[in-house]
């Protein structure tokens, strides 16, 4: 610029007098001195004069150049497009100001050799300060240009990098100022991509005036340490974020570079998960690992202060009914409809959690005094005061309560939800209306219970169960019709133990079905040899439980043990009791078709007493009902037992089935069954369950 100033003033000194030598040599000296090029135009913008330095650059010499349009000798492109560049004379002329030269200007020399130039188109002016020409001062930048390009494209290429990353990426400098923020980054902040450079990343991201002490940025450039964080932006958005501390050439840190990742969905996932596996799927209650946390917890607190702490345990009276009778999809919406009222009963500091099945679990912690628990408790009784409605059906129902206190009851979590279960069994045997503390007669019973579990499995085993007999008779005549198989055990220490104490543990324990199985082959063969022997003894009834039904198994058991007998299936009967006729499904209910096809004959067994429709009078393929001992212990004094026996009696005759009366004990009984229409009992009138060996002095004594 200061070369194109002096040039102007030497111009203007000749165009006002007759150039001297000594102006002549002067100004080629000061030309010449100047490794620019200059020309100078004159208004019609012809060569008045240029120096060695245009000369050079544009490669024409002062005899070609001077008196030809500036254009001719200096023609521009445009380095990036390829595309002819005018100089802008007029407008400098007009403006009387000096104009730079465009960033990206070739300069086409006379050999037709492009080089990048860079310079200043300047007015001319006469002494009065008049217009009279244009001077431009120009350099070749080519090395310059091509490493700005360079840059230039490095940097485009970072760019493109940096934004086609998925993370984001913020880099800060050492004050916490945010120098670049990629695509991604400026997207999940919603950050103005023109305005963010040089603020601080609390203010710009978190909208504070102030550097949070726990900065994790800030401590990357204390430490020198990467750094790991998440962060939940205000839309819910979770980011996990490494901070990594950004070094010069020399090492020292002169940043950090924050890399972050979207990790919602993962994050939204694994909080399900972990939601999952904390709570109960149906009802959203805590779970049994939930609730074994919030137990282990609350006993620390009640040991470091001494407070009380109670463990309850609820089970639904008369759930399966319930499930089976109206279908599991309306057992589901009872159990959502319990947790609902225990969860809106109890006080936000207890926790209801749901253990499986229909049994729940509850923590009741912070209360002073007994009296405040049995309050607590009245409440969750009162939970079942008003009826459940689930599909239409208003549901009346009861729970057992179980409560284990801290510390009688025990001292880890462990026993006092073990503790808590026997007491709440306890509380179902006592009817289920009302809660039962657990004592320690609760554990010595329990314990006792446990060791006849091993032991009735042991004796299972080891063919320790034997098959007792009781007569069934015609009423009219005394004489053995047929007879009915019942299961015994004779423990090797104990003895003889009655059925009420090992069926119950059968049942619980899940081998009832391989017991039943035991008696069914026992009592087949048995009868079979007495056939045999020419012993009369009729039809064997055996006993069918509920898991050999849902066994699916019943036809391939009883096959089994004819074929192994040798008895023909017309002296069998299965005996199934009324309860189990509700989970009875179709293919249960062909099983029973088959064996009727079979001649294999089918009783209910205790009828009367089960929640069965009298529907299934009409599907099963039955033959005999037989009225439960219950009504027949009160005949013929009570009016409803009589009405009822009456009833049963009377229908049974009309759909065309047999009625045998159980229990029968005396005369008085079996008169009125007699009158009342019944053709067969059995009972202890006539004889009591024997051993094989008594029925069959029993059987040959009613033949003689």
């Amino acid at each position: 610029m200061e070369h194109g100033r002096l040039a102007r003033r030497l111009w203007r000194r000749l165009q006002h007098r007759p150039p001297t030598r000594q102006d002549a040599a002067g100004l080629r000296n000061i030309l010449n001195s100047i490794g620019n090029g200059v020309i100078a135009t004159d208004l019609q913008q012809r060569v008045i004069g240029l120096n060695p330095g245009a000369e050079q650059l544009t490669g024409f010499s002062p005899q070609e150049a001077i008196g030809a349009v500036l254009r001719q000798i200096f023609p521009l492109r445009h380095a990036l497009s390829g595309q002819r560049l005018e100089l802008p004379l007029a407008q400098v002329v007009r403006d009387g100001a000096a104009l730079a030269l465009e960033e990206h200007c070739q300069l086409q020399d006379r050999q037709g050799r492009l080089r990048a130039v860079a310079g200043t188109l300047a007015p001319l002016r006469d002494a009065d300060g008049v217009p009279c020409g244009l001077v431009l001062s120009f350099h070749d930048i080519s090395d310059d240009y091509r490493l700005r390009q360079q840059l230039r494209q490095s940097e485009q290429r970072f760019k493109e990098v940096v934004n086609s990353l998925n993370d984001n990426l913020i880099l800060l400098d050492p004050e916490l100022r945010v120098q670049l923020m990629n695509a991604a980054a400026l997207n999940s902040y919603a950050v103005d991509p023109e305005h963010y450079r040089g603020r601080k990343c609390h203010e710009l991201f978190w909208d504070c005036p102030d550097i949070c002490a726990n900065c994790p940025s800030l401590r990357v450039l204390q430490t020198g340490q990467p750094e790991g964080a998440l962060r939940q932006l205000p839309d819910g958005r979770v980011l996990d974020r490494t901070i990594y501390p950004v070094r010069d050439a020399l090492g020292r840190i002169c940043g950090t570079a924050v890399v972050a990742s979207d990790i919602t969905k993962r994050h939204r996932a694994e909080q399900a998960l972990e939601h999952q596996a904390y709570h109960d799927q149906l009802t959203g209650l805590p779970n049994r690992r939930l609730y074994l946390d919030r137990l282990e917890q609350a006993l620390m607190r009640a040991r470091r202060h001494r407070q009380m702490l109670a463990v309850v345990m609820l089970d639904l009276n008369r759930f399966k009914d319930i499930n089976d009778s109206l279908g599991h999809g309306a057992g589901d919406a009872l159990l959502v409809l319990v947790a609902d009222r225990l969860r809106r009963q109890l006080r936000a500091e207890d926790t209801v959690a749901r253990l499986g099945g229909d049994e729940f679990l509850v923590l009741l912690e912070d209360f002073a005094c007994l009296d405040d628990l049995l309050a607590v408790l009245d409440k969750v009784r009162l939970t079942f005061a008003a009826p459940f409605v689930v599909e239409g059906h208003a549901l009346h129902l009861s729970a057992s309560i179980g409560v284990a206190t801290w510390p009688e009851a025990g001292d880890s979590c462990e026993e006092l939800i073990k503790n808590a279960d026997l007491a709440m069994y306890r509380s179902k045997r006592d009817g289920g209306q009302q809660h039962c503390f657990y004592n320690e007669e609760m554990a010595r019973l329990a314990l006792s219970r446990i060791r006849l579990e091993a032991d009735l499995r042991r004796g299972l085993n080891q063919d320790e169960l034997t098959v007792y007999f009781q007569p069934k008779v015609d009423l009219v005549t005394g004489a053995l019709v047929s007879l009915e198989a019942l299961a015994r055990w004779c423990h090797p220490r104990k003895g003889m133990i009655a059925p009420a104490e090992f069926i119950p543990v059968a049942e619980a324990c899940h081998l009832i079905a391989e017991l039943g199985e035991q008696v069914l082959r026992k009592a087949c063969h048995q009868v079979q040899r007495w056939r045999l022997e020419g012993i009369y003894c009729g039809r064997v009834a055996v006993n069918v439980a509920a898991a050999q039904l849902r066994h699916n198994r019943l036809c391939a058991s009883v096959a089994a043990a004819l074929q192994e007998s040798g008895l023909p299936p017309g002296c069998l009967c299965l005996e199934i009791t009324e309860t189990s006729l509700m989970q009875i499904d179709h293919q249960v209910l062909q099983e029973l078709q088959t064996l009727r096809g079979w001649g294999v004959t089918l009783a209910i067994d205790d009828f009367g007493t089960g929640y069965s429709s009298l529907a299934y009078l009409k599907r099963l393929p039955i033959t005999t009902l037989k009225l439960d001992k219950s009504f027949v212990d009160d005949l013929p004094s009570d009016d409803n037992s009589v009405a009822i026996t009456r009833a049963v009696i009377g229908m049974a005759r009309a759909l065309g089935l047999r009625v045998v009366a159980e229990g029968v004990e005396n005369a008085a009984q079996r008169d009125f069954l007699l009158e009342a229409g019944a053709t067969q009992a059995q009972g202890y009138l006539w004889a009591r369950p024997a051993p094989r060996p008594d029925f069959a002095a029993f059987a040959i004594h009613c033949r003689c």
